[in-house]
Order: C-alpha cells, then sequence, then structure tokens
C-alpha cells in the first residue's frame, strides 16, 4: 500500500485556497445549464468543493484516496447538516468503488498531474467518462498550462500573514517540459520564532497536443478545453490555466 503524502500536510492545505468568484460561477452555470442532479469529486481533498456545490446539487458525493484529507474533509461536513457523503476510492476505477451514475464528475486543483504514466492516465480518463450517465459531463482542471511551462516561473508567492508565509519553488525535472516539483515552503510566524517546512509534490503537466493524443486514446471525442473560467478559448502561448469539459 502506498504512503500517504498527505499526512503531514493535509492540516495545513487550505492555506493555499482562496476565493475565485469566476470559478464558483463557471460551476454554477454548468450546473444549472446541464441541470445537474448528482455529482461526484472523485479528487475531493479536504472537502472545500464538496462545500460550494452542496448548495446548488441535490447529492454530492467525494472521494479521494488520502485518509488524511478525508478526515480534514469530514471534520469540515460534519459540522452542519448536508447533502455531502464521502468514500474513499481511486479515481482510476471508480466503478469498483460503486461510484456510478453521475450527472457530473470532477477532478480539480492539478489532481490529475499527480498521474505519472499515460497509462494510468488513459485508465483515469475512462473511468470517469464511464461513471457517468448518459449526457453527463466531467470536468479536469490541470490547472498548468503550456504558457506556463513554456515560461517555467521558478517561485511563486501564495499566502502572507501574520501567522504564516507560503511560497512554491518550482524545479523543473526535464527537459521535455512533463515532470516538476512543486516545493511549498511554509514559514509559520510564532512571536519572535519562525518554523519552516517543506512538502514536495511530483507533478507531470500535459501540453495541450498529448491531452488531445490521451483524449482520443480513451475514446473521448466530445469535449472542449478552455483557457480560464470564463470558458476563453485555450491558447497556447497566452492561457495561464488548462481546463477541459468532457460530455458522454
Amino acid at each position: 500500500m502506498k504512503e500517504d503524502k498527505y499526512i503531514e500536510f493535509a492540516d495545513k492545505y487550505d492555506y493555499m485556497m482562496s476565493a475565485d468568484s469566476s470559478r464558483n460561477a463557471f460551476f454554477k452555470e454548468l450546473c444549472e445549464k446541464h441541470q445537474i442532479e448528482s455529482l461526484l469529486d472523485c479528487s475531493c481533498g479536504t472537502g472545500n468543493d464538496l462545500i460550494m456545490f452542496s448548495p446548488i446539487v441535490k447529492k454530492v458525493t467525494g472521494s479521494d484516496l488520502s485518509d488524511a484529507m478525508l478526515r480534514v474533509a469530514r471534520r469540515k461536513i460534519e459540522k452542519e447538516e448536508n447533502n455531502i457523503s464521502l468514500k474513499k476510492a481511486d479515481f482510476c476505477n471508480l466503478k469498483s468503488f460503486g461510484l456510478a451514475g453521475y450527472d457530473a464528475i470532477v477532478c480539480l486543483s492539478s489532481s490529475i498531474c499527480e498521474i505519472d504514466s499515460n497509462e494510468n492516465l488513459i485508465r483515469a480518463l475512462k473511468s470517469m467518462y464511464e461513471s457517468l450517465e448518459k449526457g453527463g459531463i466531467f470536468i479536469i482542471d490541470q490547472g498548468q498550462s503550456d504558457a506556463m511551462m513554456k515560461s517555467r516561473p521558478r517561485f511563486i508567492p501564495v499566502l502572507n500573514n501574520r501567522e504564516m508565509s507560503r511560497l512554491f519553488v518550482i524545479d523543473y525535472l526535464d527537459e521535455s517540459n512533463d515532470f516538476i516539483t512543486v516545493n511549498i515552503c511554509d514559514f509559520i510566524h510564532d512571536g519572535n520564532e519562525i518554523a519552516f517546512s517543506v512538502n514536495p509534490f511530483r507533478l507531470r503537466i500535459r501540453l495541450i497536443d498529448e491531452w488531445h493524443r490521451m483524449l482520443s486514446d480513451a475514446g473521448i471525442t466530445n469535449y472542449e478545453i478552455y483557457g480560464n473560467w470564463d470558458k476563453s478559448e485555450y491558447d497556447k502561448n497566452k492561457s495561464r490555466r488548462l481546463i477541459i469539459k468532457g460530455i458522454r
């Protein structure tokens, strides 16, 4: 069994979260347009998006492989009455965990980038696609884009307040623009003392042409790729996000 890499980080994960009105509007419009009544967030992490979906979708399910992340999510959703359920599951094989028949499946916050091999990525795409009802939709947010991988930013400040500062330091691991390591550097301010920790996460960033190949190999032909939450057309040279919307 793989070690839970979030065990030391789950309680600190939410420090990188910030409100994004355009992202919220994207999902609200999407759920209304497609009359979404059941939704699975198959990489739900600490559950923030489950809480966002709860008022606009009748049945919300969150799944994740990390016990540590699910523990934080459970702590949040147990605070009040809601329509959210949680399950430990691998999004590469959702049906084997009894997760199927959804109107929508989402995989957000760059979770898809944790898949190293293209073989496993195709398994994940098929798993999500086949767990949808006919006419159901899936959304994958890679986050990183062709433009970002071309410019190769090294330092990305995330948070700075009285209690804590967070900085992403990115290592680019090869010339093929595939693999990066995001080192999440946290400085905890405690009076005159500063506590410092680093949590590295290895990600594989796929460029737009590779995504077209992977979707085709998974048998998915009905999809669009956006460059941001405003549904702008994806531009290799300018877009700062890569968001896939597919329909079964």
